[in-house]
């Protein structure tokens, strides 16, 4: 300053509410004997049920583009693998309200005995929506029924926009077409702990691949015990007019 007095500052605060976007919830769809049980088996399928509900009061709402599960690792190797073909990752591409919520399901295979624990984490990917040119922002808190709109059906400007005013109301390529692409965030939820016991009993079954009217058709069931404890097995057979049984049933 001049006549060397000293300097002066000037000091600007702002206050900023920082909220969750996103929130994650993953549920295990268990069958009555399962749920008693408490536990799991190797190589026993079961399903996952994930759910990603919008939280954020934004103007425009948030595109979630995926969701995806990640397995934890046992000495080195995944602790969940893919049943369907689906495999680990669904894409979602849709546009969700504040209250709004979108699910996907998994059908998944634990590979490895474990104490209870969580086998992975479960991964949302989600940007903000932006604005349509003019749009004055929304304060209903979303579209009545689901609030979810497929990604797709949005305007091609809107799938990515400048910062720029002067651009703004220029049409842009899709997002995959840009030479950048929108920054994207990502939130995690822990899968919920459960155990994974060891298979208790092996069943092999063994069927010709045809047959021939009024001949021997032979059925081999082999069932091996992985404990070290002796069971009662009981076979039988439900009956059925077109086959006639030799021997118990």
């Amino acid at each position: 300053p001049a006549g060397g007095g000293a300097p002066a500052e000037t000091v600007v605060s702002a206050m900023v509410e920082a909220v969750p976007a996103v929130e994650v919830r993953c549920e295990y769809l268990f069958s009555p004997t399962r749920t008693a049980r408490g536990s799991l088996a190797r190589d026993e399928p079961l399903h996952l049920l994930v759910t990603a509900s919008c939280l954020a009061p934004l103007a425009a709402g948030l595109v979630l583009h995926s969701l995806e599960v990640r397995p934890s690792l046992v000495r080195g190797q995944p602790a969940l693998e893919a049943v369907s073909a689906g495999g680990l990752g669904a894409r979602c591409d849709a546009l969700l309200r504040e209250g709004s919520e979108h699910t996907a399901l998994f059908a998944l295979r634990p590979c490895a005995d474990l104490p209870a624990q969580s086998l992975g984490t479960v991964v949302a990917s989600w940007s903000r929506a932006p604005l349509e040119p003019g749009a004055e922002p929304s304060t209903d808190g979303g579209a009545e029924g689901s609030g979810t709109e497929p990604a797709a059906a949005l305007a091609p400007e809107r799938s990515a926009r400048l910062a720029s005013p002067a651009a703004a109301a220029l049409p842009l390529p899709p997002r995959e077409a840009l030479p950048f692409a929108p920054p994207a965030s990502s939130t995690e939820a822990a899968l919920p702990a459960v155990a994974v016991e060891p298979v208790e009993f092996d069943l092999a079954l063994t069927v010709p691949s045809e047959g021939r009217l009024g001949a021997l058709l032979q059925l081999q069931l082999s069932i091996t015990n992985r404990t070290d404890a002796l069971h009662t097995f009981r076979l039988s057979f439900s009956e059925n007019e077109a086959f006639l049984f030799s021997g118990f049933k």
